[in-house]
């Protein structure tokens, strides 16, 4: 039986290994895992939500400078 040739996997560096372990706790349970994600997804919305506003801003000025 042949072996194959192990794979390595590449992940995001330290970062993304601390995300993925907190991810684990806060599935397991861990309530200060949960509020730290909880925190970080409402910080990911109000960015996304000031990137839209932004966005909107800037496309309706470019309309009003075509009229």
């Amino acid at each position: 039986m042949p072996v194959g040739r192990k794979r390595w996997n590449l992940h995001d560096g330290p970062q993304g290994s601390l995300r993925r372990l907190r991810n684990q706790l806060a599935e397991d349970g861990c309530a200060e895992s949960q509020v730290v994600l909880a925190k970080q997804l409402l910080e990911e919305k109000c960015e996304l939500e000031a990137d839209k506003i932004s966005n909107f801003k800037q496309g309706s000025g470019m309309a009003d400078l075509c009229h």
